[in-house]
């Protein structure tokens, strides 16, 4: 395989890791689970007495960029589903380190926190709810401030906005208990839909894999307005 040749003669060089993942992996935009056993597999394989995953980290600025990125695809990717239990450690890999843009690293450290997290609005046992719909809402309205397409990338930017519609589709009435405002609601999904037609200036219906997001976001935005309408009835 020519990527793990690549990775092999320099285990320390992030660009054949990121070319594999985000080049050849994520070009249908689903992680496989065989595609993350192959990955797996290079990682942990060693070369010149040390496995490629350490080596990859004497490099802290390119294992920040891989780790980042292995940590999204894990989170929104995986089997088409995601998988935050997978994406957990390498957002906190992310997260903890000094190499990236400070929104990227926070977007990291949410995704971590969010990938640690197994119920949302539960209760421990003196009634204290663990993490509310409240902080779900705050956390997910961060996630789609700022310029996501231009801070990272254009696929990165609408798999985010596909996960925020797809959460306050499934859980408006949940946050609506919660306290969040329909205002607050609406002003969010106002940000997400002029992002995503923004990106519809500039989409090549050529590129499959991005024009795809891109009109999947499209007709979610409107059922998620109608999910939001009938939260607040």
């Amino acid at each position: 395989d020519m990527y793990d040749t690549a990775i092999k003669v320099d285990p320390t060089d992030e660009s054949a890791y990121l070319e594999l993942l985000c080049g050849v992996y994520l070009k249908d935009d689903i992680f496989t689970a065989s595609e993350a056993e192959e990955l797996r597999t290079i990682l942990i394989s060693t070369v010149n007495g040390d496995t490629c995953s350490n080596q990859l980290k004497s490099n802290p600025e390119g294992y920040a960029k891989f780790a980042y990125e292995l940590g999204i695809a894990y989170f929104y990717c995986y089997e088409d589903q995601g998988n935050r239990n997978l994406a957990s450690k390498w957002l906190k890999d992310a997260s903890e380190s000094d190499y990236l843009s400070d929104k990227q690293k926070k977007r990291a450290e949410i995704l971590y926190k969010l990938s640690e997290i197994s119920n949302i609005g539960t209760t421990d046992r003196t009634g204290d709810s663990k993490y509310s719909y409240a902080e779900y809402w705050g956390d997910l309205s961060y996630l789609v401030q700022g310029d996501i397409a231009n801070e990272d990338n254009t696929t990165t930017a609408l798999i985010v906005y596909r996960d925020f519609l797809g959460q306050v589709m499934t859980n408006a009435k949940k946050f609506q208990v919660a306290g969040v405002t329909r205002e607050q609601m609406e002003a969010d999904l106002d940000i997400v839909e002029a992002a995503i037609e923004s990106i519809g200036l500039v989409v090549d219906e050529s590129d499959e894999r991005v024009f795809e997001l891109y009109t999947d976001c499209l007709e979610d935005i409107e059922v998620t307005k109608q999910a939001v309408e009938n939260a607040y009835k």
